[in-house]
Order: structure tokens, then sequence, then C-alpha cells
């Protein structure tokens, strides 16, 4: 085989490669702590919601709705509106 380019020497690592390192579970600037108890608050209305309609969500875009309402929830939103937001949404 031939090369069409050669790495020049000095850009080739020497010596030991480095050390892999375990970030699974690390905090990421920028990341956001999740109130658990509003998710699964969030999570019931709206199943009991669509259960109440005979009415499922496409799992492709359950997560955005969850994600909207949890949003609604964490900024001050309490169930009624929640429920308001569902009706909406499956209007």
């Amino acid at each position: 085989m031939k090369w069409v380019y050669e790495i020049p020497p000095r850009y080739i690592a020497q010596g030991a490669p480095p050390e892999e390192s375990n970030v699974a579970g690390t905090i990421v600037a920028g990341s956001s702590a999740i109130d658990l108890q509003k998710l699964q608050m969030v999570e019931t209305v709206l199943e009991e919601a669509l259960r109440a309609r005979g009415l499922e969500i496409d799992p492709a875009r359950r997560g955005a709705v969850v994600a909207f309402l949890y949003d609604y929830a964490m900024k001050g939103g309490n169930q009624d509106g929640i429920l308001m937001a569902i009706k909406a949404l499956v209007a």
C-alpha cells in the first residue's frame, strides 16, 4: 500500500495511551436537576387523561409532550392547567 500523505512523527503519540475515564453520571455545566415528583405528576395526569378519552400518544411524540408539560409544571403550572393543555393537544 502506498501512502499519499505521511504523518510527521511529532504528531504521533508516543508512550502509553491515555487512561480511559468513566464519565457516566457526571454533571455537565448547564444540566438541570429533575423534580421527580413533578415529573411523576405530569406523567400520571397525562396517562389518566388519555385513558379517560381512550387515546394513546405515539411513543415518538410522547417524550416531547411530557417535556412540554413538565416545563409548564416547573414554571408554576398546576394539574388543572396541565389538563387544559392536554385537552388542547388532543382536540
